[in-house]
C-alpha cells in the first residue's frame, strides 16, 4: 500500500465509524411508539383472550395497571425497564408450546418481540389510543401544484406523488353540475330553472358563495339537514314494541329544523337537548329539545315489567349520547369493559346515572309531557264555547264529560261539577283510578233529551273487573244503564248501552262503580258521553276543535326527579338489570 492510500483509507474508516455511531445513537434515541407499534401487536394476538371481556389467567392488556399485576401464577405480567424478569416476555420466547403464547397459534416474529421487549425496557408506558389524543396541527406540505385550490389540496397531492399513484385531479365540474350537487346536499332539492339561469348568468367571482348564502338562508335547508339529526335521535312517530301506538313528538322535529335555521351554536344545542329542562328559566323550545332522550320504545304491552323497560330506555340513552357525541359504542360496556377502548365496567353506570334520575318511567301516556300555548288556550277554547253555546241546537252536540274537566275551569259548560275522591283518585288529572265499590262521578244537568247512546271509556287489567252503573239524580236513584266492565288487558276501551228509560230534560248523571262478577273492583276511567240521535255537522266540528284545547296530547320530554326521590344507581353485573352490584354515583 502506498503512503498516499493510506490516508484515504484512514478517513474512509473514520467516515463509517461516525456514521455507525449516528445510525446508532439515533436508533437508541428513538422510543418505541405504543400506538402504531405495540398497540396492534396487543390487539392482534393478545386482547382476545387478555381483554375486557375475557381475563385469561387473570391478565388483560387493556388497562396498564392490569397488565403491570400479577396473574394467577403468582408472576408479574409485565415489569416496567426489566424485560428478562417480566413473565409476559418469557412465554412469548418459551420452547414449549403448552406454555408459548399465543396459545395454539404461530408464535410472533422476531421483529415483533423484540418490539415489545424494546418497550419494557423503555418503562413500559401507555398512551390513549390515537382517536383520544387531539390531533397537532401539521405544516402544509410544499407543493406546487396548479389543481390546488385549499389548504386540504396540499396533503392530497403529497400523498399521491409519495405514493406514486396514477392519478391525476378531475377537472372543475360546470356550472350546471355544480349547482345541482350543492342544491340537493343543502336542501336535498334540486335547483329550479330559473334558480338555475341566474347562476349561469352571475359571472361574478363570487357566483357561487352567493348560492351557498340563499341555500343557508332557505327553510329547506333546516329541513334537510334536521333529517340527519332525526336519524341520530330514533325519531319514530309511533311508540314501537307489540302495538307501536302514535306518539306526538313532532315539536321535537320542529325544534331541529328551527335549530339548523337559525345556526344555533353546536354546544348550545348539545345543552338544550340533553339538559333545556335544567336550564335557568328555559323557554318552551328549550323544553321541547328534551324530546330527542324521549324517542326511546315505550312499551304498552300488558304484563310487562314498567321497571325493566323504564331501565331499556335509560340505557339507551346512555348508549345513543355515545354514539352521537363521542362516536364510541358504548353498548357493550353495559356488559363488560369495552375490548379496546378504555372505559370501564363501571365508568359506563355512573354515566347511566345521570339519566337515571328522570321522572318518565315506561308509563302508556308517556308523562311527562310538556303542553304547547298552542296545545292549551283557555282563550280560543272559550270563543268556542261561547259560539256553541249560542247555537240552538246545542243539546244534540256530541257532549263528552269529562274527568279531566274537574280541574279545567274554563269548561263548566260541560257541567262535571263533582266526584266522590274519598273513593277514587284523580291520576294526571285525566283519569280516574277506582279503589273502592259506589266510587262514583257526578254530571250535573245533562240534557238527556233525544240521547241514543251512552259511552264510557275505561281500561281494566287483567285480574280485574267492574260494573257501571249509571244512575239518575241519586247515587241509587233510577238505573238509566249499564256498562259491563270486563278485562282489557291494558287497553283504552269503549263499552256502550242503550238507555234502559227515555227521559226527558236536564238530569244529575251518577257514573257509579261496583264490583264485578269476580268480586274484584280495579279499572281506569277517562270519559264518558251521551251521543244523541242526530248530529248536527257544524256542532260535531265545533267539538273536535274544542277537544284540541281541552285534552292536547302534549309532547314526551325530560324531566328530574325531586331531591327526594333520587334513584340509586347500581352496577349491574353482566349487564343483567336483576342482578345489581356496587352503588355508584355519576
Amino acid at each position: 500500500m502506498t503512503n498516499s492510500l493510506k490516508p484515504k483509507l484512514a478517513w474512509a474508516i473514520l467516515i463509517v465509524a461516525v456514521l455507525a455511531i449516528v445510525v446508532y445513537f439515533k436508533f437508541e434515541s428513538r422510543k418505541v411508539d405504543f400506538n402504531s407499534e405495540v398497540r396492534p401487536i396487543l390487539n392482534g394476538n393478545c386482547t382476545a383472550c387478555h381483554g375486557g371481556v375475557k381475563k385469561a389467567g387473570g391478565i388483560s392488556f387493556i388497562f396498564r395497571e392490569e397488565a403491570l399485576g400479577k396473574g394467577e401464577s403468582g408472576k408479574i405480567c409485565i415489569k416496567p425497564g426489566d424485560p428478562a424478569n417480566s413473565e409476559f416476555i418469557t412465554r412469548l420466547t418459551h420452547h414449549d408450546k403448552e406454555f408459548r403464547m399465543p396459545l395454539n397459534k404461530a408464535p410472533l416474529t422476531e421483529k415483533e418481540i423484540e418490539t415489545l421487549t424494546q418497550w419494557i425496557k423503555e418503562g413500559a408506558e401507555w398512551v390513549d389510543h390515537w382517536a383520544y389524543v387531539p390531533p397537532a396541527k401539521q405544516a402544509l406540505p410544499s407543493i406546487s401544484n396548479e389543481w390546488i385550490k385549499n389548504p386540504i389540496d396540499h396533503f392530497i397531492i403529497a400523498k399521491i406523488e409519495a405514493d406514486k399513484i396514477d392519478l391525476k385531479p378531475s377537472v372543475e365540474a360546470d356550472k350546471n353540475t355544480l349547482l345541482r350537487r350543492l342544491s340537493l346536499d343543502l336542501t336535498g332539492l334540486p335547483p329550479t330553472i330559473a334558480e338555475l339561469d341566474m347562476f349561469l348568468k352571475d359571472s361574478s367571482n363570487n357566483a357561487y358563495e352567493k348560492v351557498v348564502d340563499r341555500l343557508l338562508s332557505s327553510p329547506s335547508y333546516g329541513e334537510r339537514w334536521a333529517a340527519v339529526w332525526l336519524d341520530l335521535a330514533r325519531y319514530a312517530d309511533s311508540k314501537g314494541y307489540e302495538k307501536d301506538k302514535e306518539r306526538n313528538i313532532w315539536r321535537f322535529r320542529d325544534y331541529l329544523i328551527k335549530a339548523f335555521n337559525k345556526d344555533l351554536p353546536y354546544d348550545q344545542f348539545t345543552t338544550e337537548v340533553l339538559a333545556g329542562d335544567l336550564l335557568p328559566n328555559p323557554s318552551e323550545d328549550q323544553i321541547f329539545a328534551t324530546a330527542f332522550h324521549r324517542n326511546t320504545m315505550n312499551n304498552d304491552e300488558g304484563g310487562t315489567d314498567d321497571e325493566e323497560f323504564r331501565i331499556a330506555e335509560v340505557l339507551d340513552r346512555v348508549n345513543t349520547t355515545f354514539d352521537v357525541w363521542q362516536g364510541i359504542t358504548m353498548s357493550c360496556v353495559q356488559c363488560h369493559s369495552h375490548p379496546y377502548d378504555p372505559i370501564r365496567h363501571e365508568e359506563y353506570y355512573k354515566f347511566m346515572d345521570f339519566f337515571n334520575q328522570t321522572r318518565d318511567n315506561d308509563n302508556p301516556d308517556e308523562a311527562p309531557v310538556h303542553f304547547s300555548s298552542d296545545d292549551y288556550s283557555p282563550q280560543k277554547a272559550d270563543s268556542i264555547i261561547k259560539l256553541i253555546s249560542s247555537m240552538q241546537h246545542r243539546k244534540y252536540a256530541k257532549e263528552p264529560f269529562d274527568v279531566r274537566t274537574l280541574r279545567r275551569k274554563y269548561h263548566n259548560w260541560l257541567n262535571v261539577l263533582d266526584c266522590d275522591e274519598s273513593k277514587g283518585v284523580l291520576m294526571d288529572e285525566k283519569k280516574l283510578a277506582v279503589t273502592s265499590e259506589n266510587a262514583y262521578v257526578l254530571f250535573k244537568n245533562v240534557d238527556l233529551n233525544n240521547v241514543m247512546q251512552f259511552e264510557g271509556f275505561f281500561n281494566v287489567p287483567n285480574g280485574g273487573s267492574c260494573l257501571i252503573e249509571v244512575r239518575l239524580n241519586k247515587v241509587d236513584g233510577p238505573l238509566y244503564g249499564v256498562i259491563d266492565g270486563r278485562p282489557t288487558f291494558n287497553e283504552w276501551n269503549v263499552r256502550s248501552f242503550k238507555p234502559k228509560i227515555q227521559v226527558r230534560g236536564p238530569q244529575n248523571v251518577y257514573v257509579v262503580f261496583k264490583k264485578g262478577k269476580e268480586g274484584i273492583l280495579m279499572g281506569y276511567f277517562s270519559k264518558f258521553r251521551a251521543i244523541p240521535a242526530k248530529e248536527d255537522k257544524r256542532l260535531s266540528t265545533l267539538q273536535q276543535e274544542l277537544e284540541k284545547y281541552i285534552e292536547p296530547e302534549g309532547t314526551p320530554v325530560m324531566a328530574e326527579l325531586p331531591s327526594d326521590r333520587r334513584r340509586t344507581t347500581k352496577i349491574f353485573h353482566r349487564g343483567s338489570w336483576q342482578d345489581q352490584k356496587e352503588k355508584v354515583t355519576a
